[in-house]
């Protein structure tokens, strides 16, 4: 598929699929978010006087959180703490959320510093400017809702982004502040419901497609699950046999490893990301046994890292380029292999952001064509969710799902099956799977 192709048969025609979103906004429940602001900042307040509580103890007076070079000083001058990130302008030690994770626990310090930053910013972010009118500098306008700016081409990746507010970041693998923001999100239509659909391994699925991995070909058109399979070969045992903690090392593994990356990197992301702790060895095992299992994909990884070295250029599937310098000669580490690794993620994600705007465009078709009164009005990176009419739960769900998974008429490149999973509830905070 060409870019010029892309272009004319979705790219284009998807802005007015968004400018209708935009149109079609996000009903919040103000009295719910009120009570939900209100709680927040009890809890701010009470992790607030800790921390003041601890810092009066080694000779700050009058301490807040939100005082980071304050905190700086007391985490790494008087409670010992060795900086394990700076900041790019001053370089002085950060006390960042990636700089905390790694001292989390140490300190009773650190684990208040971290419980203030997470409900500080939900509230500040998520919840405070979400239930404040526009004229008071909120984003709440006159009919109730919010209405984000959806933006397609400001993103390095390919991906939208939102703004006004930006309604892709509110937290997600934080379970508790998640639901709670999104139960303020409620249905503009008396009885109505919100749904959801997200696309099942989705980076997975792409990046088969671009990199012809058979092992992942094969198991996704058996509708089988990778991570298991992956965790069952490797460790010799039946799929039944594999333990949640392992299951969850090598689903994460399999989402890390399609884009490379060494087994160190593995071990460290996967106790940033999702909390587990692997040793050196269990590390090397998962790592090698990917590569030896997924060839293509290795083979994939070696094509992008010689196009940054001669070209300075990769292409995703849809025809997207991107320009990504080769590293300096004498760069080590990170800053040698980050262009590698970004000129492996950026064509997969790229490509299935772009097949996301191929079902957004199809279902936009589809409420016209059905006279459905019910709307999408978010979509982030692989899911969509909407707004819904009482009586077309159905429709809409099933629609969502075809036109999530049925997109060969607009991509040529289709080699493996698409599948989604569904959730409906009274808000987007509330729901249940829907088949």
């Amino acid at each position: 598929m060409t870019a010029e192709q892309f272009y004319r048969t979705v790219y284009g025609p998807v802005v007015a699929a968004f400018a209708e979103m935009e149109t079609a906004g996000i009903r919040i429940d103000i009295g719910y978010g009120e009570i939900l602001a209100k709680d927040l900042r009890k809890r701010c307040d009470a992790v607030e006087g800790e921390a003041a509580g601890i810092a009066a103890r080694y000779g700050v007076a009058n301490f807040k959180p939100t005082q980071k070079e304050v905190a700086g000083k007391l985490l790494y001058g008087k409670l010992g703490f060795e900086p394990t990130h700076h900041t790019a302008v001053k370089g002085i030690p950060a006390v960042h959320a990636a700089a905390l994770s790694k001292l989390a626990g140490r300190h009773p310090f650190v684990d208040i510093l971290i419980e203030h930053a997470r409900v500080h910013k939900v509230l500040s972010t998520n919840v405070e400017p979400f239930i404040t009118p526009k004229a008071d500098g909120g984003w709440l306008w006159p009919d109730g809702k919010i209405h984000a700016e959806f933006h397609l081409d400001l993103t390095r990746s390919g991906r939208s982004s939102t703004d006004n507010p930006n309604i892709q970041n509110i937290p997600k693998r934080d379970k508790e502040l998640a639901t709670m923001v999104r139960r303020m999100m409620i249905p503009s239509y008396k009885d109505g419901s919100i749904g959801e659909r997200d696309q099942k391994a989705f980076e997975l699925r792409v990046s088969a497609m671009y990199t012809g991995d058979r092992a992942f070909i094969d198991v996704f058109k058996r509708d089988g699950n990778p991570h298991r399979e992956f965790a069952a070969q490797v460790l010799k045992v039946l799929q039944a046999q594999v333990t949640d903690r392992q299951y969850g090392a090598f689903k994460g593994a399999d989402f890390q490893l399609i884009f490379g990356g060494s087994w160190r990197g593995l071990q460290t992301s996967l106790a940033d990301k999702y909390g587990i702790m692997l040793t050196d060895e269990e590390a090397q095992l998962i790592h090698s046994g990917f590569f030896r299992l997924h060839p293509e994909t290795a083979a994939y990884l070696e094509r992008q890292k010689r196009a940054v070295l001669e070209t300075g250029m990769v292409v995703s599937l849809t025809g997207r380029r991107r320009a990504i310098p080769p590293p300096l000669p004498g760069t080590r580490g990170y800053e040698r292999e980050h262009p590698f690794h970004v000129a492996a993620n950026t064509p997969v994600q790229g490509t299935a952001w772009d097949l996301m705007l191929g079902a957004i465009l199809k279902f936009w078709w589809a409420m016209k064509k059905y006279r459905l009164r019910s709307r999408q009005i978010n979509a982030v990176h692989d899911n969509g969710v909407w707004d819904i009419f009482p009586g077309e739960e159905q429709m809409v769900m099933d629609l969502a799902h075809e036109c999530m998974t049925q997109l060969s008429d607009l991509f040529d490149f289709l080699t493996v099956p698409l599948d989604t999973e569904g959730m409906l509830g009274p808000t987007w905070g509330t729901m249940e799977a829907w088949a």
